[in-house]
Formats: structure tokens, sequence, C-alpha cells
């Protein structure tokens, strides 16, 4: 009776020894996951290459558009697929050397990566798609060139817009997942942005209003989030 007593109480040591074990590693992964999660976002410096890429690119639209540069409209085209290009270049560097960073595989910046990477790929699809239907349908800066070409040139006018929402909800989410609630005020403002240039879809401010959009809503975040990865904060 008294061995299987003891062989009972030893049970009990060793299950007891079991659930503080499972306890404590729960802890400690719920401890891990949530530093992950307050891990300061990086990447900064992807969103300010992609951020003055971008709005350089608006930027010789409109001068192309309104005769400032006297260029062929193709110019266009060929401009922003030089400037994105150089971008993705650049920031291709960028972003290997941030996956070896402190912080880089947490939550936080795990779902960021994967939310803009898709945005990417969307608007990058997009675009291509467009300029391929554009070479099967020719139209010129004033969106002539027939009934097809009119429809072209305005899912170019589109693009600027659904891109903006497509920024809103890279930031949301980016916010959500990193816990960085300063991130959704620049969510707000490419709602705003994609607002202002639907508005303005088909006119030459338009280009010059996304201009503006892309840097308050791209790059001024970068900067920020650049300044909190190296421990400075503007809160």
């Amino acid at each position: 009776m008294t061995k299987d007593h003891a062989n009972e109480t030893a049970a009990q040591v060793h299950e007891d020894d079991l659930r503080r074990r499972a306890a404590d590693d729960l802890k400690a992964a719920r401890t891990l996951a949530e530093a992950g999660r307050r891990a300061p976002l990086l990447g900064g410096e992807i969103y300010v290459i992609w951020g003055l890429a971008v709005a350089a690119a608006l930027l010789v639209q409109w001068a192309i558009v309104v005769r400032l540069l006297d260029l062929s409209p193709w110019a266009i085209p060929v401009s922003w697929f030089a400037l994105t290009g150089a971008a993705a270049l650049v920031s291709s560097r960028f972003r290997a050397a941030r996956l070896t960073h402190p912080g880089a595989a947490g939550v936080g910046n795990t779902v960021s990566g994967a939310v803009w990477r898709a945005a990417g790929q969307f608007l990058g699809v997009f675009a291509v798609t467009l300029f391929a239907a554009g070479l099967a349908s020719p139209f010129d800066a004033d969106a002539s060139g027939g009934e097809r070409g009119r429809w072209i040139a305005a899912g170019f006018a589109m693009f600027t817009p659904a891109s903006f929402g497509v920024y809103a909800i890279a930031m949301e989410a980016s916010a959500a997942a990193a816990q960085a609630p300063w991130l959704r005020n620049f969510s707000r403002l490419s709602f705003a942005a994609m607002a202002a240039t639907v508005v303005t879809a088909g006119t030459p401010i338009q280009h010059l209003i996304a201009a503006a959009g892309v840097i308050t809503s791209l790059v001024l975040p970068g900067v920020l989030m650049m300044r909190r990865a190296q421990g400075k904060s503007d809160d």
C-alpha cells in the first residue's frame, strides 16, 4: 500500500511538473508573440524609395500632359517603367538587409510584409495589363484614339485612386498587426487622396494631387518608420 501510494505521489508530481512546464512554455510563447507585435515596423526605406519614384513619375506625367515637356506621350510609360524598375532594384537591397534586423520575424513585420507584397503584386499586374491593352488600342495624352482608347485612358486615370485605396488598406493592416495606431493616420490620408484623385480623374491636376498624396502617405510614414526603427520617437 505504501509502495502504491509512493507511485501515485511520484506520478502526481510528474504530472504537476509537466503542467508547470507547459504553462511556462505558453507564457514564453505569449511573451515572444507580444514582443514581435510590438517590435517597430521595418522597411521605412522601402516606403521612401517607392514613394519618391512614384511621385517623380507622376510629376513627369503631368509635365508631359500639360506640354511643359515636349515629349511623346509614350515617354509616360517609359518614365514609369524606368523609375519603378530602379525603385525595385534599390529597394531589393534594403529588403534583404531588413530580414536580418531584430524583430523582422515578429508578427507585425511578417503581416505587414505579406500585405504590402500582395499590394505591390496587385498594382503591378493592374498596371502591366493596362499597358498591354493600351498597346493594342493606342491613345495619346488627351485620351483620344477612339472609344476603346478612351476606355483604356479612363482605366489609367482610375488606377491612381485604386492605388491609394490599396495603400490605405495595407497601412491599416500593418497598423493593426504591429499595434502601431499612429500609422492609421496615414491610412486616412491615403483614403483622402483616393477621393481627391477620383474627383480630378482625367485632368492634369490629378497627377499633381497624386504626387502630393504619395509624399504624405508613403514617404512621410516611411521616414517616421526609419526613425522608430532607430529607437527615435516622435510621440
